[in-house]
């Protein structure tokens, strides 16, 4: 393959490492509060409008929307589109590091077994990635000064 169908390749990668990194930001918010992967659609937090599919498109959704809730204008936090930016890149790393790096030729037993083999590597990077993320949310949760209401007049 030349230069340019690589690079194709890893544009395509790219766009379908997007989605999943749209899908680890569901499975890092909702995994924790035990709430189903695929149901509800996603929704703004304040006001509890559902996101429109325009504004759900991975990375560009979040520039387009400036980094604000349609409906309520409220932020959304810059890791969405930071998220689905890492795991866009994993795929085509992985493609790139596979088909140079490759002692043998990446291709030796077929295409269907480089396929699964890039596919296995991403999905194992992905799970980890989106585990360490689950983890750094509960340990910021946890290590979160919290106001104690007393009943007294003191916060």
């Amino acid at each position: 393959m030349n230069w340019n169908q690589h690079a194709l390749v890893c544009l395509f990668l790219a766009i379908f490492g997007a989605a999943v990194g749209s899908f680890v930001n569901v499975c890092v918010y909702r995994i924790p509060k035990g709430l189903s992967l695929f149901r509800p659609r996603s929704r703004c937090p304040l006001c509890r409008q559902p996101v429109a599919l325009r504004d759900n498109v991975p990375i560009l959704g979040w520039l387009l929307l400036r980094g604000r809730c349609r409906s309520c204008r409220m932020p959304i936090s810059v890791r969405y589109p930071l998220v689905e930016a890492l795991v866009a890149m994993i795929l085509p790393v992985l493609y790139l590091l596979e088909s140079s790096c490759s002692v043998t030729d990446p291709l030796e037993g077929g295409l269907a077994a480089f396929v699964v083999r890039l596919f296995g590597r991403f999905l194992l990077a992905t799970s980890f990635f989106t585990a360490v993320l689950i983890g750094l949310d509960r340990r910021a949760r946890v290590c979160q000064p919290q106001a104690e209401v007393t009943g007294h007049g003191d916060v």
